[in-house]
């Protein structure tokens, strides 16, 4: 379980590499570079945080499931 985890994630962060640019890509003409940088920026960081805050723990729980 925990090495699917370990293989997926750094898939999830090359997949939002694209929704990153073009978020960047689409404020940075109406806003300018800076700002955009800062809002894309603070968002992403926001999103990772709220993410880290609401994970739940499995250091203490058995780990051994059953397929069925």
């Amino acid at each position: 379980m925990r090495s699917t985890v370990t293989n997926t994630a750094p898939n999830f962060v090359r997949g939002a590499v694209i929704p990153i640019t073009l978020s960047y890509m689409a404020l940075r003409g109406p806003i300018g570079d800076v700002v955009a940088v800062l809002v894309v920026g603070t968002v992403c960081i926001g999103l990772s945080l709220w993410a880290t805050l609401h994970v739940k723990e499995t250091f203490h729980r058995d780990m051994d499931f059953l397929e069925g």
